[in-house]
């Protein structure tokens, strides 16, 4: 199991766990555009597992770099399961700390506009160690130094991971193996962002 992971079409079972879910009318990609991905990684709790994850299949390669790359470092990932077993609602895979890429949703800071997990090119990664944040009226850049009052934190239970300066395994931070691993082959990571910081988010997306 340890090593490179691999790639496959949708299966059939698969979709069906999909349909209804994570993949519903309306989706701006069909299954055929996506790559099931079955994927080595180092567990929270030591050893090696095998976890499900969805993309793109224009990415699918470069997710299994990645993530080879990160089995190889002893990057932990707790949990890599797709978000259908949690009925596609990210706010329950999040505080699983599942680490997960495609599902069809709403943007959440500018629910207008569609995520990029809506396309298969964002995929966060232990969400309970590595936060969202934001401010009701400030950039959550400067509510965080001024103290992170009022600070939301998604999910609720993370906030005793808003503080980036406690290393642990899993979270991430710029310059460590994870990020590296990310930005380097062109993903943006949410952690940078200015308005709201997404620790757990990478994201390459396509000019809109």
């Amino acid at each position: 199991m340890a090593g490179r992971g691999r790639q496959a079409r949708i299966p059939g079972e698969v979709a069906e766990r999909m349909r209804g879910r994570s993949w519903r009318a309306g989706c701006p990609v069909a299954l055929d555009e996506l790559a099931y991905l079955r994927v080595p990684h180092v567990a929270g709790a030591g050893g090696v597992r095998e976890g499900e994850l969805i993309v793109h299949a224009a990415l699918a390669e470069e997710v299994l770099d990645i993530f080879e790359e990160l089995l190889l470092q002893g990057f932990p990932v707790e949990r890599m399961a797709l978000v259908d077993e949690f009925a596609a609602d990210d706010h329950r895979s999040m505080a699983a700390n599942n680490t997960s890429g495609f599902n069809f949703r709403p943007n959440l800071t500018a629910p207008e506009r569609l995520s990029w997990h809506s396309f298969g090119r964002a995929i966060d990664v232990n969400p309970l160690w590595n936060p969202y944040l934001r401010h009701p009226r400030l950039p959550a850049v400067e509510a965080l130094a001024a103290g992170g009052g009022e600070l939301e934190v998604l999910p609720p239970d993370a906030r005793a991971f808003v503080d980036r300066e406690r290393a642990r395994p899993g979270l991430i931070v710029a310059g460590d193996a994870c990020h590296a691993a990310f930005t380097r082959r062109g993903w943006v990571w949410g952690g940078a962002w200015v308005d709201r910081i997404d620790y757990q988010h990478f994201e390459k997306p396509l000019a809109r």
